[in-house]
């Protein structure tokens, strides 16, 4: 929450992020950090998906000085979604 405005929401299970996402690009750092937090208390490391397009969770991850440890890749026939404001839970949602 944002004062009373939803921001948006995070689950954290063992150390792992997602499913996560944001309704304003201004409230990704915030959300991200909240989850990075309770997947740290969870866990010796925390683990998220980021998506391609997603630059504020790259970027986060970065400062943050997460490192890549895999990837992965979706490939579409057309665009769907708001992936630049979301983290999936992992690669069998897709």
């Amino acid at each position: 929450m944002r004062g009373r405005r939803v921001a948006g929401y995070f689950y954290a299970n063992n150390g792992t992020i997602g499913p996560a996402a944001w309704l304003a690009a201004e409230d990704a750092d915030a959300v991200l950090l909240a989850a990075a937090r309770e997947a740290a208390a969870q866990a010796g490391q925390i683990r998220l998906m980021i998506p391609g397009p997603n630059h504020a969770a790259i970027n986060f991850a970065l400062r943050s000085g997460l490192r890549l440890t895999a990837d992965a890749h979706l490939l579409t026939t057309a665009p769907f979604g708001r992936m630049d404001k979301y983290l999936a839970s992992g690669p069998s949602l897709f």
